[in-house]
C-alpha cells in the first residue's frame, strides 16, 4: 500500500535534497542518508507527526519518472542530472533487502 501523501512526492525529495545540497560524494552521501533514516528519520520529518516513511521509495520513483524537474525543488548548485543520479542511487540501495526501511523504523 502507497501511503497517501506519496501523491506529493516533492515533499519527501525536496527534504533528501536538502541532505545532498552541499555534496559532491553520491555514495558517501547515500551511506549518511541511509544512516540517519534508520536511526533518526525524524531528521527528515518522517514519523508520527511527518511523512509516512514508508512513502519514501514510491515517491523517489515517481520523482525518477516524473518529467518535473526534481534539481528546482530546493536552492542549490547541482545539475538536473547529478540530482537525478543521486534519487536513483539512493532509490537503488533501499531496494537492497539490508538496507530496505520498514515501519519499525519510525521512532513511534
Amino acid at each position: 500500500m502507497i501511503p497517501s501523501d506519496v501523491g506529493n512526492w516533492t515533499q519527501y525529495i525536496a527534504r533528501l535534497l536538502y541532505a545532498f545540497q552541499f555534496s559532491n560524494d553520491i555514495p558517501g552521501c547515500v551511506d549518511r542518508v541511509i544512516g540517519l533514516l534508520k536511526e533518526t528519520p525524524w531528521v527528515f520529518g518522517f514519523g508520527p507527526d511527518g511523512l509516512d516513511l514508508m512513502g519514501l521509495r514510491p515517491a523517489i520513483a515517481s520523482a525518477l519518472a516524473s518529467e518535473e524537474p526534481v534539481a528546482k525543488l530546493i536552492p542549490q548548485r547541482h545539475s538536473e542530472e547529478i540530482c537525478r543520479a543521486y534519487l536513483a542511487a539512493l532509490g537503488a540501495r533501499l531496494d537492497d533487502p539490508r538496507h530496505q526501511l520498514d515501519a519499525a523504523t519510525d521512532p513511534d
